[in-house]
């Protein structure tokens, strides 16, 4: 995609096509943990969408530019894109933009502190990815739903979340979610004494990780099961 955006070539591209190849960029470069990546190419969806009507795009390009803040830490730049995102998503009943817009809210207060409002919002993005029948949505609200409750002490609700959140990648065959999936449940199994399942668990999640060049890159996530690895 990159060399497609940047090829002399393509310079006569639509407006509407450079739009579509950008979001592309954008979710790619999410997976790939390229968090400034990610707002940079969102960024330049929001700008194309400003001479034409590409609303298609805007709702989830200014999700994924808020996601980026929130990975990144700018808790305060990610306000206003995931406010936008949600009215967006609302007003069109693009289910798959709300929830996870909110599950990047949930993350943010989170990452703020405010524990009891981001489970509160993760439950919302639940009810949303259930009612509309989005694995992979859903697979990622589970996952971080498993963050909050590890945090918290629950961990066999950790566990009955992230059971379901493997069940679902499985499911729907995406690598994506299970390698946040597999290094959490190596940090329960690690925190329950049981090292060499942790460590099956914990060389899966790495392997799964190379294999499909998805990286582990919401902080939380990662500095948890880098401590108990």
């Amino acid at each position: 995609l990159e060399e497609i955006l940047r090829d002399p070539a393509a310079a006569g591209m639509a407006d509407e096509d450079r739009a579509v190849g950008h979001l592309g960029l954008a979710g790619l470069r999410y997976a790939a943990g390229d968090n400034s990546g990610t707002r940079a190419a969102a960024t330049e969806v929001v700008r194309l969408a400003a001479a034409v009507p590409v609303d298609a795009q805007l709702s989830e390009a200014v999700m994924l530019q808020g996601a980026a803040d929130v990975f990144l830490g700018d808790l305060d730049a990610a306000v206003a894109p995931l406010a936008e995102a949600a009215e967006r998503a609302q007003a069109t009943g693009d289910d798959f933009v709300l929830a996870q817009t909110l599950f990047a809210q949930g993350q943010w207060e989170f990452r703020a502190g405010d524990l009891a409002l981001s489970g509160s919002i993760l439950a919302e993005a639940e009810a949303v990815a259930r009612r509309a029948g989005l694995p992979f949505s859903l697979a990622v609200v589970l996952n971080m739903q498993a963050v909050l409750a590890e945090v918290t002490g629950a961990d066999d609700l950790a566990l009955d979340k992230l059971s379901e959140a493997a069940d679902l990648a499985a499911q729907v065959g995406t690598t994506w979610t299970l390698v946040y999936t597999l290094p959490a449940l190596g940090t329960l199994a690690a925190r329950r004494g049981l090292l060499d399942l942790a460590a099956v668990l914990f060389a899966a999640g790495v392997a799964i990780a190379e294999a499909s060049s998805v990286v582990v890159s919401f902080p939380p996530s990662r500095e948890g099961a880098d401590h108990w690895l």
